[in-house]
C-alpha cells in the first residue's frame, strides 16, 4: 500500500479493494485444514499450467481476494503501554461461527457488548453469522460470544460489532478499553504505540495474541500510520486490531484500528482513527449499553505505569501514585485488588504460577513472567504447587522457565533484515499463502503434492465448486 498522503478513489479503489479483501480468504483459508487446502490449491494449479510455474491471481473484486492484517515479532505482553490483564483480555479474535478456533481479523471491546473492528472484516456477513473470542489462544478461549449486529461506518474503514451477551459479566475482571475521543495532534508523532492482533506471526510456534511496538509517524485527517522499524508489526491476520497508548489523562484508550500496509510485516501500516468518527461510536453504544462506571476501570482496578487506578463505590475514578511514595503498582490481594506495594514485589495470585490456554503466568523473583509453553510443543498444566510447562522439544528448565524465543528478524538466512520493499505493492493472498512457513509441505508450488485420501485427484472443476459451496455467503 502506499504511504503517501491518500488520494481520491481514483485510480486506487482497485487497489483498496484488494487490500481490504484478503479477510474472507484468510477466513477460509483458516476453516479448512492446511494439508487439504495445500492439497487442493496444488491440483488447480498442476492442472492449470503443464509447467506449474505460473502463479493463479485473484479477482479483486472477488470475495475470494480477502486479507487480514497479524503481529510479527511481537511480545506476548505489552511494553509501552501499562495494560491490566482484564485490558488486555479485551482484544480478542472475530470468527465465523461454525469455526470459533479460526480467527480471521481482530477486535477490542469497548463497551460491554459492543466491539471495534475494520468494516472490511465485516464485508458479506451480518449479524449471526459471526462471533467474537476472548483469551490467548483460540483453540483455548476464555468466552465465545455471537455477534448479534453488526453496524458499519458509512465512509471509514471502522464497525462496531454488538454482541449478544455482557462480556464484562460473563469473563469477571475483563475491562473494556476506552477509545480515543482527543483530537490526534502532531505531537503524537514520533511516539511509540502497541498493536495488537491474532494471525499468521510468520512462526509457526507462535500462535494467538501478540503485541507489537511500533512508531506513530504520521496523522492524517481520517487516519494515521505506524512503523515496524524492520523489526515488527502488523502482518497477515490483524485487520480491525487496536493501536493503543495512555492519554494526557493517563487513561489506556485505541486510537484507531488496523486498515492494511506494507507485505513486509515490519514496515509501515495504516490504522483508521477512531476520534474523528466518537459520535458515531457513541450512538451505537448508546443503543446496547448504559455507560460503564470510570470507563471500565472496575473494583479491582489496574496499575498505568506506578499510578495504582481504581472505582470508587459512587462511581469515581480514584488515582495514587505509587512512585511519589517509594513504592510501586501491583496486585496485592483479591480484597484490594491493585494497589501501591514495595518494591520489587509481585504477591497475590500472580506469585502461584497459573495456565491461561497453553500460556504459564506467574511470578518469580519479584517479577511477573510470561512462558508460551507452545513455543517448545508443551503443554501447560497445573497442580497444588502451580503451573509448569510440560513435554515438548526441549522440557521444562531446572528454574520452570523456557529460553526465549529468538525474535524473527527476516525472512533471509541468517536472521538478516527483509530487503525493503515497495509501499505500493499490494499482496495477492495465494502469495500469502505461499509465503508462510504453515502452508503444507505437501505443497511447494509444484506437481509433487501428495494425492488426495483413496488416491482420488480433484479437478479445477471440483475445486471451484467447492470454493463455491464454501463462500455461498
Amino acid at each position: 500500500m502506499t504511504t503517501g498522503t491518500p488520494q481520491s478513489c481514483q485510480g486506487r479503489c482497485g487497489q483498496q479493494a484488494a487490500l481490504h479483501g484478503r479477510t474472507r480468504l484468510a477466513s477460509l483459508w483458516r476453516s479448512m485444514t492446511l494439508l487439504h487446502l495445500s492439497l487442493l490449491l496444488g491440483a488447480a494449479l498442476c492442472a492449470a499450467s503443464s509447467g506449474c510455474s505460473t502463479s493463479t491471481r485473484t479477482d479483486e473484486s472477488s470475495p475470494l481476494a480477502a486479507h487480514q492484517q497479524a503481529i510479527r515479532n511481537g511480545q506476548r505482553l505489552p511494553r509501552v503501554v501499562p495494560l491490566s490483564s482484564g485490558q488486555q483480555q479485551a482484544v480478542g479474535w472475530i470468527f465465523e461461527r461454525e469455526t470459533p478456533s479460526s480467527s480471521f481479523c481482530t477486535g477490542t471491546l469497548i463497551a460491554p457488548r459492543v466491539v471495534v473492528t475494520a468494516r472490511h472484516c465485516t464485508a458479506g456477513f451480518v449479524g449471526g453469522q459471526l462471533g467474537f473470542g476472548f483469551g490467548i489462544l483460540p483453540e483455548t478461549p476464555d468466552a465465545l460470544i455471537d455477534v448479534t449486529e453488526i453496524v458499519a461506518h458509512a465512509d471509514a474503514d471502522v464497525a462496531l460489532l454488538v454482541l449478544a451477551d455482557d462480556a464484562v459479566a460473563r469473563l469477571p475482571g475483563l475491562a473494556p478499553i476506552a477509545f480515543n475521543r482527543t483530537p490526534m495532534a502532531d505531537t503524537l508523532v514520533g511516539r511509540e504505540v502497541e498493536a495488537a492482533g491474532f494471525g499468521e506471526t510468520l512462526d509457526p510456534e507462535r500462535d494467538g495474541r501478540f503485541f507489537a511496538l511500533v512508531e506513530l509517524f504520521r496523522i492524517e485527517p481520517g487516519t494515521f500510520w505506524v512503523d515496524g522499524r524492520q523489526r515488527e508489526g502488523l502482518c497477515f491476520g490483524d485487520s480491525g486490531g487496536p493501536a493503543l497508548t495512555v492519554d494526557a489523562l493517563g487513561q489506556v484508550v485505541v486510537l484507531g484500528v488496523e486498515h492494511g500496509g506494507e507485505e513486509s510485516c515490519i514496515g509501515k501500516d495504516q490504522l483508521t482513527r477512531l476520534d474523528v468518527i466518537s459520535a458515531f461510536i457513541d450512538e451505537v453504544t448508546a443503543r446496547f449499553e448504559t455507560l460503564v462506571p470510570c470507563g471500565g476501570v472496575g473494583y479491582e482496578g489496574r496499575c498505568e505505569g506506578d499510578v495504582a487506578v481504581w472505582c470508587h463505590e459512587d462511581g469515581s475514578l480514584a488515582r495514587l501514585d505509587c512512585a511519589a511514595e517509594g513504592r510501586a503498582c501491583g496486585y496485592v490481594d483479591d480484597e484490594t485488588g491493585f494497589y501501591c506495594k514495595a518494591l520489587g514485589s509481585c504477591g497475590g495470585p500472580a506469585s502461584r504460577a497459573r495456565c491461561e490456554g497453553n500460556v504459564r503466568i506467574g511470578c518469580e523473583d519479584g517479577q511477573n513472567f510470561v512462558e508460551d509453553c507452545g513455543a517448545t510443543d508443551g503443554d501447560c498444566m497445573e497442580d497444588a504447587g502451580g503451573a509448569v510447562c510440560i513435554g515438548g522439544s526441549g522440557g521444562p528448565r531446572p528454574d520452570g522457565k523456557a529460553d526465549a524465543p529468538e525474535l524473527l528478524t527476516g525472512r533471509a538466512e541468517g536472521g538478516q533484515a527483509d530487503d525493503p520493499i515497495d509501499p505500493n505493492a499490494l499482496v495477492n493472498p495465494l502469495d500469502d499463502l505461499e509465503a508462510s512457513p504453515r502452508k503444507s509441505v505437501a505443497y511447494q508450488g509444484g506437481c509433487s503434492q501428495s494425492p488426495l485420501a483413496g488416491g482420488a485427484e480433484l479437478s479445477p472443476l471440483a475445486l471451484l465448486f467447492l470454493l463455491g459451496v464454501r463462500r455461498r455467503r
